[in-house]
């Protein structure tokens, strides 16, 4: 385990965040408090929520450098949340630099709201709390989309075109990218060194929270799979198969393949034939990890999204985005789950680290 690994993803937590805060800047009141059918239910409460997570997790871990008298749920000017978080972000940055890798492996026992008592590592928790953001970004992408104020900048790659660690794509793909409101940084900046561990860790994460919702699905007919919903990929069966589609076409590339295409399975697949497939991708996947170490993480792995555009990142970068990617759209498929069938499932990294 790496405490870099860790101070990548509050990096991009932080870099979402700040752009989800400028879309919220700019909105009434009336549409921060516009309620929706999804997660805390309005865009306000979702700023309060993230905040509040990060705040409640970095006292029970002991943090040190920060402290903010007010209740999260006190806290409810976009201003002021975005400075509480700010705050925040810079004393736990701070606080980490002074942490070893070794100092991961410490535990910790808290509370929960329900009187609980937990036990978990510091590496999880820290995931957990990163992985907790972008579950909520994403119904956020959601709600700023239907008030007019789109947030598009919730991918992991987004972060790392905008600040790249390598050199950075050609003129005419960069004014491509910029045109569809891609952020495209020109300075270069120092990777941080991604842990292999970790990041399977993670892919076992998302494993276990693919096999819930699609365990959850088996029940669901044709007319309930396709429904149309005003989010994400439009429908629960083409969400998941958006989301296994995006590792198919990485794991081309991390398998060195020439010049791999995304190819999506027929919008007819079963939830038997996807979790065949799946279970096909995953086993090529860890058989693909087991050649690989640390230092072969920070190799360059140049894709082609389209014709005559190329776009390089880090090995380690794509594989930690299709993790995360994983997150994203599973919020949106179990807000269709709840909808469909009024079914509803504890799935979030802290909870599968208690179960695994």
């Amino acid at each position: 385990m790496k405490i870099s690994h860790i101070r990548e993803l509050f990096d991009n937590n932080q870099w979402a965040n700040g752009h989800l805060y400028e879309v919220a800047a700019v909105l009434s009141d009336d549409d921060l408090d516009r309620l929706f059918d999804i997660g805390p239910g309005t865009l306000r409460k979702i700023l309060q929520h993230l905040y509040g997570a990060e705040a409640i997790w970095y006292e029970r871990i002991g943090g040190t450098g920060y402290d903010e008298p007010r209740a999260w749920d006190a806290i409810d000017s976009v201003a002021d949340l975005q400075a509480a978080s700010e705050a925040l972000h810079t004393a736990r940055d701070a606080w980490l630099n002074t942490l070893s890798d070794a100092d991961l492996a410490k535990t910790f026992t808290y509370t929960l709201r329900s009187g609980e008592s937990c036990t978990s590592g510091l590496a999880d928790i820290l995931v957990h709390v990163c992985d907790h953001g972008i579950h909520h970004r994403a119904q956020a992408s959601n709600m700023t989309r239907h008030i007019g104020e789109p947030f598009r900048h919730s991918d992991y790659l987004r972060f790392r075109l905008a600040r790249p660690t390598v050199c950075a794509p050609s003129h005419e793909t960069a004014d491509f990218l910029r045109n569809a409101d891609v952020i495209v940084g020109e300075d270069v900046e120092a990777p941080r060194p991604l842990s292999l561990t970790m990041l399977r860790r993670q892919f076992a994460y998302t494993d276990w929270a693919n096999d819930l919702l699609m365990d959850a699905a088996k029940a669901l007919g044709d007319d309930k799979l396709d429904q149309a919903f005003e989010m994400g990929i439009g429908t629960f069966r083409k969400t998941m198969l958006h989301i296994e589609s995006a590792e198919r076409y990485w794991l081309g590339h991390w398998r060195g393949e020439s010049h791999p295409t995304w190819q999506e399975l027929d919008e007819t697949t079963t939830i038997a034939g996807l979790a065949d497939a799946w279970k096909g991708i995953r086993k090529e996947r860890e058989a693909c990890f087991d050649t690989l170490d640390d230092a072969a993480l920070m190799r360059e792995v140049t894709a082609e999204p389209g014709k005559g555009m190329h776009l390089t990142f880090r090995l380690g970068e794509t594989i930690l985005q299709v993790a995360t990617h994983g997150t994203h759209h599973r919020a949106q498929a179990l807000n269709m789950l709840r909808h469909l069938a009024d079914i509803s499932i504890q799935m979030s990294f802290i909870v599968f680290t208690r179960l695994n």
